[in-house]
């Protein structure tokens, strides 16, 4: 079994809240698409503070790993 077929189809609740998207102008590349919870959405105010404290978590990580 893989990991797609462990993941549940996104709920009417969590598809109504989700905020709207253009991706008319998405460049295909080594990149992924991240739906997150409205809740995290406004805890962060939007996708660039996301982005932003992901990439200091994934810092945080490497520097206990000693990367």
């Amino acid at each position: 079994m893989n990991d797609d077929e462990d993941q549940a189809d996104p709920t009417d609740e969590s598809v109504a809240t989700t905020p709207e998207r253009d991706y008319s102008r998405v460049i295909p590349a080594n990149r992924y698409v991240v739906f997150v919870d409205q809740e995290i959405w406004d805890h962060f105010g939007g996708e660039a503070r996301i982005r932003e404290t992901l990439r200091l978590l994934v810092d945080i990580a490497k520097k206990k790993r000693g990367t």
